[in-house]
C-alpha cells in the first residue's frame, strides 16, 4: 500500500472512531431526553453496538480491509440503526399508555409497526445492492456489498436485542 494511502486510512479510522463515539453519545442523550427514560435507550444503544461489531466482522470476512469510505460505516450505521428503534419504542410506549403489560405492549408494538419497520429495513438494504447492476458503479462494489450486508443484517440483531 502506498505510504500516503496508509496514512490517510489511519487518520480516517482514528477520526471516524472519535466521530462515532460523539454521535453515539448525542443519540443516547437525545433518546433519554425525548423518551424520558434510561432503560430502553440503553438497550437500543447496546443493540447498536452489537450491530457495529457484526458489521466489523462482516467487513473482515467479506472485504478483508478498510478503506476511507468503509471506515465511516459505523458512523452511518448509528443513523440507520436507531431509526428502527424509534418506531418500535413509540409503539411500545403507546401500548403501555393503553394499560397493556410489558409483554403485551411489545406484541402490540410489533403488530402495529413491525411490518412497516421490516419492509423499510428490507428496502434500505436492497437499494445499495440493486445499484450493482449499473456498470459505472461496479468500481464501488466493495462498498455497496458491505453496505447491503450491514443494513440487512442489522434488523434481526436489533430486534433480538430489544426483545
Amino acid at each position: 500500500m502506498h505510504i500516503l494511502a496508509h496514512d490517510e486510512i489511519e487518520t480516517t479510522s482514528s477520526d471516524s472512531m472519535i466521530l462515532t463515539n460523539i454521535a453515539f453519545l448525542i443519540v443516547l442523550a437525545g433518546f433519554v431526553i425525548a423518551f424520558k427514560m434510561w432503560g430502553a435507550p440503553l438497550l437500543a444503544m447496546l443493540s447498536l453496538i452489537l450491530g457495529i461489531v457484526w458489521d466489523l466482522g462482516i467487513a473482515a470476512l467479506v472485504v478483508g480491509r478498510l478503506n476511507i469510505i468503509t471506515a465511516m460505516m459505523a458512523l452511518i450505521l448509528i443513523g440507520l440503526g436507531v431509526d428502527y428503534f424509534i418506531h418500535i419504542l413509540n409503539g411500545y410506549t403507546e401500548g403501555r399508555a393503553k394499560g397493556l403489560s410489558g409483554e403485551e405492549a411489545a406484541v402490540y408494538s410489533m403488530e402495529k409497526v413491525g411490518t412497516g419497520v421490516f419492509i423499510g429495513a428490507l428496502t434500505t438494504a436492497t437499494a445499495p445492492g440493486g445499484s450493482l447492476i449499473w456498470p459505472k458503479l461496479i468500481v464501488m462494489s466493495e462498498i455497496i456489498i458491505r453496505e447491503t450486508l450491514l443494513i440487512g443484517r442489522n434488523w434481526p440483531g436489533r430486534l433480538a436485542a430489544l426483545c
